[in-house]
């Protein structure tokens, strides 16, 4: 319990779960999958448990306080919320009668419960505003409270909104942040208040919530969306990627919003798209579980029960073995409307939240130019006149050899390679605008069910974190193009604050475009691409590269072969690792792992 509180108050939102786990589970474990016990709750009705709280009941209040909102701020374990939820409320009552302050606690278990449980959730909010809370100040938390999507459509709303608002600065940000933004949404949609809520995510209490989901944001967003206000919505998500000004942007951009349950839209600077989809939220939660499946991930949904999390933790975010990803493909692109013109109309693309669907892979699959995604919000950068490679290698990469020996044929003897380049000098190189195109072939590091830094791996002594990627910032007017072939090089996070995550959203920039895979693929099929797609590149943008090379491999392995063994005796070797290949190079969990980011 005390160790869940200390998480919290360090900020620390994601490594809740080992001590709720471990709590439930019995015993300490830092295992994501742990059979949990519920009647472990019986503890409480023990003679030593309850002299314990009755001894110390602001531990008790203050550790419901935090599960309820990991619960919450997660979308994790809603099973055992559930269960845990009517006998942990009937002990809040308990410690009331005598005397402690148990709001903050109740704050965050009807928070869970409005969506999880309509039931309880009347019962809650009913409860929390017949209380009397014990200063201005809790009165004022449950102020704050009441401004949030549980009390909307109720007469003190509004009064509430106003009230929390004036007194806003008393809260803590986090609560700051929440009244802000109904403040905007529903009195005053003016650009002060953005520049409130932008000041009040820079302050340091709110670091860790930048890097998770920002689900806060989402009514923000959707609220400018169908006002048709592009230009705030620009303005609010380049200044979180610390880009301020929304002059000068003149890309054709658009905004992407996947997850809404009644509709899927988009919104361009010239224009409002709207599908009007019944079942968009079914279609979404169905994405998302295909997803999980398919890719061996455990991304949960608010609302959602039918979390499964049953996967082996050596084999987080290893594509399945045996599964299909034609399904995946044909999902991607019914529920994103891929058929849709609109996608041949923008060069660049902004997913709010950002995911990891493969949407250029399945773009590609349409024999049509993927728009890229825009993680930096700037404009695209012209392609450069003259065309410089550099390559650097892992010595640990299975195809290290065929790699190298394919550079010297196709690029000649003297092409600059460099093999497990120490950290410094790999960033020295990048910052030289020189070279327009760099090719990395190594390991990538990205953890899918814990917090840790993503990286490239050269070898153990040569290892580039993503925070030392994310302070390069190039200034040329020309565009780089960064071909990135390690596994999980693309992956992000589901957020608000898109791609706050990943090697190659710390790479990407308007004139820094990085093509990198979604997920890990196999080895001889990254060479196999990694190669082909720098032949193109030589001719082609990335957009064009990765269209050709996708129209090439998703033939039989046989026409593969027969188009490119007439390049050049250096494709010699290429077109005999894909004879030898076990597996169809075609397969959509291959092809369709690419993502190109700018």
């Amino acid at each position: 319990m005390e160790r869940a509180i200390k998480m919290f108050d360090s900020g620390i939102i994601t490594e809740i779960f080992h001590p709720i786990n471990s709590f439930f589970h019995g015993a300490r474990t830092d295992r994501p999958q742990v059979e949990i016990d519920t009647g472990h709750m019986c503890i409480f009705f023990k003679r030593e448990m309850q002299a314990v709280i009755e001894q110390r009941p602001n531990l008790f209040i203050q550790w419901v306080e935090v599960i309820y909102f990991y619960f919450w701020n997660m979308a994790a374990l809603p099973d055992l919320a559930n269960i845990i939820w009517l006998q942990l409320w009937l002990t809040l009552d308990m410690l009331e009668q005598s005397g402690a302050e148990t709001l903050p606690a109740r704050i965050q278990m009807a928070s869970w419960a409005n969506f999880y449980d309509d039931v309880n959730k009347h019962k809650a909010l009913s409860h929390i505003k017949a209380m009397s809370p014990s200063s201005q100040l809790m009165d004022l938390h449950r102020s704050a409270f009441l401004t949030t999507a549980i009390n909307k459509g109720n007469e003190d709303y509004l009064f509430h909104i106003n009230h929390a608002y004036s007194y806003s600065h008393l809260l803590h940000p986090l609560n700051r942040l929440q009244v802000n933004i109904s403040y905007y949404i529903e009195i005053s949609p003016s650009r002060e208040l953005l520049h409130n809520i932008l000041s009040i995510l820079s302050w340091k209490e709110l670091w860790e919530y930048r890097q998770g989901k920002m689900e806060s944001l989402s009514s923000l967003y959707w609220t400018m969306m169908q006002r048709n206000d592009y230009e705030s919505l620009l303005f609010f998500t380049r200044c979180l990627k610390l880009q301020i000004n929304v002059e000068g942007f003149d890309c054709s951009h658009a905004f992407v919003f996947p997850n809404d349950e009644a509709q899927f839209c988009a919104i361009s600077k010239s224009n409002l798209v709207m599908f009007s989809d019944k079942d968009n939220g079914e279609s979404y939660f169905a994405l998302i579980k295909l997803c999980n499946r398919l890719n061996k991930v455990a991304i949960s949904l608010r609302g959602d029960y039918e979390v499964d999390f049953r996967v082996d933790t050596e084999r987080f975010g290893i594509p399945s073995v045996g599964e299909d990803f034609e399904k995946l493909r044909q999902a991607v692109i019914n529920h994103y409307h891929l058929d849709n013109d609109f996608y041949r109309e923008v060069s660049l693309i902004t997913l709010l939240p950002s995911h990891n669907h493969p949407l250029q892979g399945a773009i590609c699959s349409l024999g049509v130019t993927p728009p890229l995604i825009s993680v930096s919000l700037q404009n695209l950068a012209e392609e450069p006149s003259e065309k410089c490679f550099i390559f650097f290698l892992s010595s640990e990469t299975f195809t290290r050899d065929t790699e190298l020996a394919w550079i010297h044929q196709e690029f000649g003897i003297d092409a600059e390679v460099i093999i497990d380049p120490a950290p410094d000098l790999f960033v020295e190189y990048i910052n030289n605008d020189i070279y327009t195109h760099v090719y990395i072939s190594a390991h990538g590091i990205y953890s899918h069910w814990k917090s840790g830094e993503e990286s490239i791996y050269f070898s153990e002594a040569s290892q580039i974190p993503a925070s030392m990627l994310k302070i390069i910032r190039r200034t040329s007017i020309v565009r780089r193009t960064i071909v990135l072939n390690i596994c999980d090089g693309a992956a992000s996070s589901l957020s608000f604050n898109h791609n706050n995550h990943g090697v190659a959203a710390s790479l990407a920039g308007g004139n820094q475009v990085v093509i990198s895979h979604l997920w890990p693929v196999n080895p001889f099929y990254a060479c196999i691409f990694g190669t082909l797609v720098l032949r193109q590149l030589r001719y082609m943008s990335a957009a064009e590269a990765v269209l050709s090379i996708y129209s090439l491999l998703s033939q039989s392995n046989q026409n593969i072969v027969q188009s490119i063994v007439g390049w050049g005796d250096s494709y010699n070797e290429i077109a005999k690792k894909i004879n030898n290949t076990s597996f169809e190079i075609s397969d959509f969990r291959n092809i369709g792992s690419t993502a190109i980011y700018a």
